[in-house]
């Protein structure tokens, strides 16, 4: 973001680290990773293309890629938790973070962080999961990233095509954890507890869900929490 803003990040650039320090994650929440092990990772992009409002759309295409990359990597089952965490049986081996930098009223550019558990066996929270874990083998990092590149380019490179944004939201629902399924949530501002199907999301980037009265609500990544 340092970059960006002294004007030194050219569209593409990926920055990395093997020992990140303050990894943030949704809602506040830290991101930890073990030196050397996994992928911690950002891109500098400028989907100037896209208007405001619609910043979800990369967001999907970034979820879509990663998964797909992971989806060549393992056998399991790969999917995306809303709005943009990876999960291979229901546990979480990676997510994103998206920051917008927006002048005069358009979209200028936008970082994208990645953290990833590749390599790490120990020190994971029990909902946790990583590469090495799930195929028992060790995986070279830079290998790694390169098809994630390669993946997310591809994903990014769509959003101009004409009806891009919709081929991507038809590849983000179609492994789009819980999607069609009832499933227990908590609102965060009342603590109150409610079961609903997630059946929809918003160019927003808000959840739509069918609660037991039958009625259609969303939800900010922010006002709702999974119970599983």
């Amino acid at each position: 973001m340092d970059l960006v803003r002294k004007g030194q990040a050219i569209e593409g650039l990926v920055v990395g680290t093997d020992h990140q320090t303050a990894g943030r994650g949704q809602r506040g929440n830290t991101w930890e990773s073990e030196p050397g092990q996994n992928l911690t990772v950002s891109w500098v992009l400028r989907p100037q293309h896209l208007p405001l409002g619609q910043q979800f759309a990369l967001s999907m295409a970034m979820a879509n890629g990663v998964r797909a990359a992971l989806a060549q990597l393992t056998s399991h089952a790969v999917t995306v938790k809303w709005p943009n965490d990876i999960y291979i049986h229901q546990r979480k081996i990676g997510g994103l973070l998206l920051e917008s930098i927006v002048q005069t009223g358009k979209l200028s550019a936008m970082v994208v962080g990645l953290g990833l558990n590749i390599n790490q066996l120990d020190g994971l929270p029990p909902q946790a999961t990583s590469l090495r874990m799930l195929t028992g083998s060790q995986q070279a990092l830079d290998q790694v990233l390169g098809l994630i590149c390669h993946k997310v380019e591809q994903e990014y490179l769509s959003l101009r095509q004409t009806n891009g944004i919709g081929a991507i939201k038809q590849r983000y629902m179609a492994h789009l954890l819980g999607y069609g399924q009832l499933r227990n949530y908590r609102i965060m501002l009342t603590g109150e507890h409610f079961s609903a199907m997630l059946v929809d999301v918003l160019p927003s980037g808000r959840a739509v869900f069918r609660e037991s009265d039958g009625q259609n609500r969303s939800y900010d990544i922010k006002e709702v929490e999974w119970l599983w």
